[in-house]
């Protein structure tokens, strides 16, 4: 989806009737949208853009839907540890199955030992002996068997790394937000 920023000025431009089509103000959209995506490479939302080069092929490609998994994988978002040691839920961001690390997308998509035999698969199925995280993306929207592939490979990951944090409890103590960002009557900590 846009920058909700540039969603709101599409739709501002229809109610004022720009006498634009739907599919003129939509590619006015993506070419906005393209344009910050390229000129932003090392501003918010870095790890999107370091492995989607070509924003607007990836959004115009006829076939596979981004689900829930694939959308945590391509944020860095989620279940992974980094970045819920980022936004301060949790004491620390190292790998639950490989200590040495700090749980990121690439870490777990690419190099942690929990995942070797779901990779093997992957990399079957994608008729490569081994993947870098750069072609990761060209290679998810390069055939319909490729996108339906990753898919799957991500959808387990994620589903696996939930259940397993969920009955561990992920060995994380959970921090309350700071105070100043607690909503009024919220019953965070409270007993």
């Amino acid at each position: 989806m846009a920058p909700i920023d540039i969603v709101i000025e599409e739709r501002m431009e229809k109610q004022e009737r720009s006498g634009r089509t739907a599919e003129e103000s939509r590619n006015r959209v993506l070419e906005m949208w393209c344009k910050r995506w390229s000129e932003n490479r090392n501003g918010k939302g870095k790890w999107p853009r370091t492995i989607i080069k070509d924003l607007e092929f990836s959004i115009n490609r006829e076939y596979g839907e981004l689900i829930y998994a694939m959308s945590q994988f391509l944020s860095g978002h989620g279940c992974f540890r980094y970045y819920l040691y980022k936004i301060k839920l949790i004491d620390g961001p190292r790998c639950l199955y490989d200590d040495s690390n700090a749980d990121m997308v690439e870490h777990t998509l690419l190099e942690c030992n929990r995942w070797t035999a779901e990779r093997r698969v992957l990399y079957k199925k994608l008729r490569v002996d081994k993947i870098k995280i750069y072609d990761l993306v060209p290679e998810m929207i390069r055939s319909p068997e490729n996108w339906n592939g990753i898919h799957t490979f991500m959808e387990t990951l994620i589903d696996i790394k939930e259940k397993e944090a969920r009955r561990s409890n992920q060995n994380i103590t959970l921090k309350p937000p700071p105070r100043e960002v607690m909503l009024k009557g919220s019953s965070w900590g409270d007993t």
